[in-house]
């Protein structure tokens, strides 16, 4: 899938991150530097139908994205620059350009433990002003996490992607689960949600539990550098996972190793941390604010 014959005359493509059935993300500049900055961006487009220029459900989702994103006030929430809709060839947003995602930060190196607590203190201080605000993520995963890096090398984080989020409150918020959820990654979901979306029976308001359930979902792949369940497998029916919620710490201790350097303390703490964000009951399981106020990134 190559960009639009529009995007290819407004903007050289520097570097194509991602390519799939529809949507196609590159590193751009645009041609015309009166109308935008030098500075490289990102760019995502949703191509069209050849046919008949029509747009298709990740248009719909791009077009969530910027609604939602653009109205976000908070330093741990990439905003969008620009949405361009419906024209000929597809619909495009553009982004700041960021030095790579939380996937990539974590996963090809070993993270100090001031990094792992920055990241957790900056994707839990934005989930609580999402859930403040009435607003799930929806979509949480190392992938979806912007690292930016300052003059002195130091990472800020920034939640991005929101193009499955929407309003906890708004009344077709079921039929948004159904239209969209299939669509996620799946191994982020908590066990609730992925009930829900299996049944097909939406009647909890889980959402906000699900996007902290996703984030100590993250942090399992940060500590020990794997999946907390098989790829196609449901993280209720993964066995690490069934031994995490009925042996606790201890299994952890005992089967499980990482090479992040922490004292004991800390590291006590942090799979403290981890259990209660991951826990099976969406009513036990600890809320955004209740994670910065927690010991491990207190100290």
């Amino acid at each position: 899938m190559k960009h639009s014959k529009v995007v290819q005359e407004q903007y050289e493509i520097i570097n194509q991150i991602s390519n799939d059935a529809r949507t196609v993300i590159s590193v751009v500049k645009c041609i015309d530097e009166s109308k935008n900055s030098a500075q490289s961006i990102v760019l995502k487009e949703c191509v069209h139908s050849i046919v008949d220029n029509k747009c298709f459900s990740t248009c719909s989702q791009l077009h969530n994205e910027f609604k939602m994103a653009s109205q976000l006030e908070h330093p741990n929430i990439t905003r969008p620059i620009e949405i361009q809709q419906y024209y000929k060839g597809g619909c495009m947003l553009l982004f700041p350009q960021a030095d790579c995602d939380g996937f990539d930060l974590f996963t090809k190196s070993i993270p100090q433990i001031d990094m792992i607590k920055s990241y957790l203190s900056s994707m839990a201080s934005a989930l609580a002003y999402l859930h403040k605000i009435d607003i799930a993520h929806n979509d949480f995963k190392l992938e979806n996490v912007l690292c930016f890096k300052n003059e002195n090398g130091e990472v800020q984080f920034q939640l991005s992607d929101f193009g499955f989020s929407y309003s906890t409150q708004q009344q077709d918020r079921i039929s948004n689960k159904i239209k969209a959820w299939d669509f996620r990654a799946t191994q982020y979901f908590s066990p609730s949600i992925y009930s829900q979306i299996t049944k097909k029976e939406f009647t909890e308001e889980c959402e906000k539990q699900g996007d902290i359930f996703s984030l100590g979902y993250s942090l399992f792949i940060v500590l020990f550098q794997r999946r907390l369940s098989l790829r196609h497998e449901s993280t209720s029916d993964s066995p690490i996972y069934k031994n995490i919620i009925k042996f606790g710490k201890g299994f952890i201790q005992q089967k499980l190793k990482t090479s992040i350097q922490m004292s004991k303390e800390d590291y006590d703490l942090c799979l403290d941390l981890l259990i209660k964000m991951i826990t099976k009951q969406d009513s036990e399981r600890i809320t955004a604010l209740e994670i910065l106020d927690h010991p491990f990134l207190k100290y």
